[in-house]
């Protein structure tokens, strides 16, 4: 006969227990990864409800210059600020155009702007520097020098920039070096004096712009182009459209 002693459960509702709160751990495991879907799910709407009220914050500090907005479903895609000084009409209360560029950084859909004469300042460029949206933006015979360029080198996404009668020289050149997706570079008669009969680009600063491979046109009219800088024309592999007349 075995002597072993034969063990009792003295509570044999122990077992009933142990067995009962394992599929309540379970349920939990599921609850966890069912609330980790519904966020990863709700995540873009939650993210452009967001982009919605920070462009409801931009519009309404644009003020009277709403006028100039272009919106494309319900996201403003264009503003044209081009030959508003804000001195007269409605706007003639209205803010300086360098004091807004803050806000268009709370337009997240914002692919085009036109600040033809606009008279940016130094902190206006800064601002407009941040609006990493910008796919097209046109600053021709404004108060752009190679310092200010310096503040859109961060622009990487451009596909068209012009700067036509600005400031800058073969030394700012340097900063859309960064801008890889360029397609389109207008920098026609550019002068440190808005003079025409000083250009200030040279083989030396075109030289810079080699690394703009997608680049298809490329506008260069009364600057100080000879022909030594043909190895790099030819480099531009993409380029469709030249005027260096």
């Amino acid at each position: 006969m075995d002597d072993h002693p034969i063990a009792i459960d003295s509570d044999p509702d122990d077992r009933w227990r142990g067995r009962r709160s394992k599929p309540r751990r379970f349920g939990l495991r599921w609850i966890f990864v069912g609330m980790t879907v519904c966020g990863v799910l709700l995540a873009p709407y939650v993210w452009r409800l967001a982009q919605s009220r920070k462009q409801q914050y931009a519009l309404h500090k644009l003020g009277a210059y709403q006028e100039q907005v272009t919106l494309v479903d319900g996201w403003v895609r264009r503003i044209d600020f081009g030959y508003y000084p804000a001195v007269d009409g409605d706007l003639a209360d209205a803010p300086n155009i360098g004091e807004l560029m803050m806000y268009l950084s709370g337009l997240p859909e914002l692919e085009e702007c036109n600040l033809t004469q606009a008279g940016l300042d130094r902190k206006g460029f800064q601002a407009l520097g941040q609006v990493k949206s910008l796919r097209r933006l046109d600053l021709t015979h404004s108060n752009l020098g190679d310092k200010e360029l310096a503040c859109l080198a961060s622009l990487s996404d451009l596909e068209s920039l012009k700067l036509s009668a600005t400031r800058i020289t073969d030394e700012g050149l340097q900063y859309l070096q960064s801008m890889r997706n360029l397609r389109e570079l207008d920098l026609n008669a550019v002068s440190p004096t808005y003079e025409t009969t000083h250009p200030q680009i040279t083989d030396r600063g075109l030289a810079k712009l080699k690394s703009l491979e997608q680049l298809e046109v490329l506008k260069l009219r009364q600057s100080f182009i000879t022909d030594a800088a043909i190895d790099v024309l030819a480099a531009l592999q993409g380029l469709v459209e030249l005027d260096i007349s």
